[in-house]
């Protein structure tokens, strides 16, 4: 699904091939969290029918959820399940032919083609706190809407960042 569509709970529970009861209460739960948003709304036969969307495009884990010892399984799984998604999301758009394409010429900005990345380095504790706050400025940056420009391309991003401790 997109991240800019909305759905009513309806809609949702059919694509996941739940009753349509069922996503009432993980709706709300979701929804005083703040992770989805009311989009829209309009009375049907008298009922307020609301169309929801993703409200939080990016997310971060707390720290004490992370290092508490308990919850390393969960954790674990929550990542997994994240990248399962994204990597399958990226599966899907090569093989259909929707990856992008390659720029023409390093000044070619009409759509950029894909970046992938992957680093395992060892820097000063400095250099990687440094490095992180800029991270999440650019990320902060990159969730603000777009001023006075009309969003017409679809953009998928993933960043993981992490220093390993000894056990």
């Amino acid at each position: 699904m997109d991240v800019g569509a909305s759905m009513t709970v309806k809609q949702l529970a059919r694509s996941l091939g739940q009753p349509p009861t069922r996503p009432y209460w993980h709706i709300k739960v979701l929804e005083a969290a703040k992770l989805i948003r009311v989009a829209s709304a309009r009375l049907v036969s008298g009922i307020q029918e609301s169309q929801y969307q993703v409200a939080q495009l990016a997310l971060r884990p707390s720290r004490d959820l992370v290092v508490e010892p308990g919850n390393a399984s969960e954790v674990a799984k929550a990542f997994a399940a994240a990248l399962d998604d994204f990597l399958g999301r990226l599966i899907n758009d090569i093989l259909s032919g929707r990856r992008g394409h390659e720029p023409a010429a390093a000044t070619d900005a009409e759509l950029p083609g894909p970046m992938v990345m992957v680093v395992d380095k060892v820097v000063s504790r400095e250099r990687a706190a440094e490095f992180r706050a800029r991270l999440d400025a650019l990320m902060e940056e990159f969730n603000r809407p777009d001023p006075g420009a009309e969003a017409d391309v679809p953009v998928n991003f993933l960043m993981m960042f992490w220093s390993p401790r000894d056990p």
